[in-house]
């Protein structure tokens, strides 16, 4: 299977709900576990060459800090970090 056929065949695949490998396979002409051994590389791939590089641990300093700044500017204990969501629309 070719680079691009992998790499698509996972993103189809995790870009939907409810979908089973035999869906995918199906529809791309593969063997389900072809399916089975893209979704597997692209996971691992984004979860240890990508993740790092992206999602940041705090430092016990860090982690601090921000607890300090919950607790005292809104009330809320024991936070040590936060996601903001937004749309670009």
């Amino acid at each position: 299977m070719s680079a691009e056929l992998h790499v698509l065949t996972a993103l189809y695949y995790l870009s939907r709900m409810n979908v089973k490998y035999s869906d995918v396979a199906e529809k791309f002409g593969l063997a389900d576990s072809n399916i089975h051994a893209a979704v597997n590389r692209m996971l691992e791939y984004l979860i240890n060459d990508i993740g790092p590089v992206v999602i940041r641990l705090p430092t016990v300093e860090m982690k601090a800090k921000t607890a300090c700044h919950y607790k005292y500017s809104y009330g809320f204990p024991h936070i040590i970090g936060s996601f903001e969501l937004y749309s670009s629309t």
